[in-house]
């Protein structure tokens, strides 16, 4: 399993979900078997931190912005390779939601697509302190 952890490529999982309440009820109550807590960052979605981490998490109403949609984030080493990724992306029949740019909201620099059967995908690398 270690091994496993030392090649992390999923960032994040974010879903949307009808009803908060329902939702809150069944994931901290699971979750909590699994040493997660619950928080509710900046931007409203409740997330499921470990050690400090969050690596799921949900919207609790209809998503207004592209990140608020349901989409996997998948990590990337570094800004050159969330460009590539990109650039292949859109070569492979994906449509671009965002292009690669930094988001210091969220401590990450990342691109948004659309997969060929329309699921959101995002590509990123977290940003070190200070940049």
């Amino acid at each position: 399993m270690s091994e496993l952890n030392d090649h992390k490529y999923v960032d994040h999982v974010t879903m949307n979900m009808t009803d908060e309440g329902v939702a809150r009820s069944f994931y901290d109550a699971t979750l909590a078997e699994l040493g997660l807590t619950a928080s509710v960052d900046p931007f409203g979605r409740v997330e499921y931190l470990k050690d400090g981490h969050g690596e799921f998490g949900f919207y609790a109403r209809a998503p207004r912005a592209f990140f608020e949609q349901p989409h996997v984030a998948f990590a990337a080493p570094d800004r050159a390779a969330v460009d590539a990724f990109f650039r292949v992306a859109l070569d492979h029949g994906a449509v671009s939601m965002d292009a690669p740019h930094e988001r210091p909201e969220f401590g990450y620099y990342s691109a948004y697509v659309q997969d060929p059967d329309g699921h959101v995908i995002e590509v990123g690398v977290r940003l070190e302190p200070g940049q």
